[in-house]
């Protein structure tokens, strides 16, 4: 379990840098923003009521902002679920590629996945484990490996 822990330590450090970049970014363009409006000659009033209305709709500055957390938040949350569930299941224990049942629409690869003969841990890891980027869905992938019935 020690092992695990330190694998998702290590993971959330490489998903902090994307978290600390893009608020970075996002600093430097609402500071460009609001230079821009200052010279336009806005008043402090006008700038934060624009800015205001910007946020509630999430688009100009924080539109990309509010995309990108998201998006990291999702997929560190699934290479941690990924890397947790190693240590769920002995070596050879036989497990089962299910799909998404939320899922409306899955990928070609999850699709083919999931009509795989049951297939160990590590048979798996060599083929691809969901989420981790090499299905057609790529890391937004949501499937599960479960034990084989």
């Amino acid at each position: 379990m020690a092992k695990v822990a330190m694998q998702i330590r290590t993971s959330f450090s490489v998903w902090q840098n994307k978290f600390d970049a893009a608020y970075d970014k996002f600093t430097a363009d609402l500071e460009g923003q609001i230079a821009t409006m200052k010279v336009q000659d806005m008043t402090d009033e006008q700038i934060i009521a624009r800015l205001e209305r910007t946020l509630t709709d999430e688009v100009g500055v924080f539109g990309p902002f509010v995309g990108d957390i998201e998006k990291y938040a999702d997929d560190l949350s699934s290479i941690i679920a990924q890397t947790a569930s190693k240590s769920e299941f002995d070596s050879e224990e036989k497990l089962e590629w299910v799909l998404d049942p939320a899922a409306k629409e899955h990928c070609d690869d999850c699709v083919a996945n999931s009509a795989l003969d049951s297939q160990s841990f590590a048979e798996w890891e060599a083929l691809g484990l969901p989420g981790v980027g090499n299905t057609e869905c790529g890391e937004y992938c949501k499937c599960t490996l479960e034990r084989a019935a």
